[in-house]
């Protein structure tokens, strides 16, 4: 298992399993046995702030990027071949 991470900044708003709506920082891709396994973006709510910057939540997607459905956000795998 290989965990990557990526900060991102001036991405699009994404929806987290609540319905509410987050400001995108950082995006992780697990890679099992050559394949991708997760791909969690965390970010910060929109709205919060606080002393830590606000509040954290996610959103994930499990398995292969091509099997999603509503797909994964162009952005995502653009972040992936513009950083090493």
């Amino acid at each position: 298992m290989v965990k990557r991470h990526w900060q991102v900044s001036g991405t699009p708003e994404l929806t987290d399993h609540r319905g509410r709506r987050f400001r995108p920082t950082e995006l992780e891709i697990v890679v099992i046995d050559g394949g991708i396994s997760t791909t969690t973006v965390h970010g910060l709510l929109s709205g919060t702030h606080g002393p830590h910057g606000g509040r954290h939540t996610d959103r994930c997607w499990y398995g292969p990027w091509e099997w999603q459905i509503p797909p994964i956000p162009d952005w995502i795998e653009a972040a992936t071949r513009d950083q090493p």
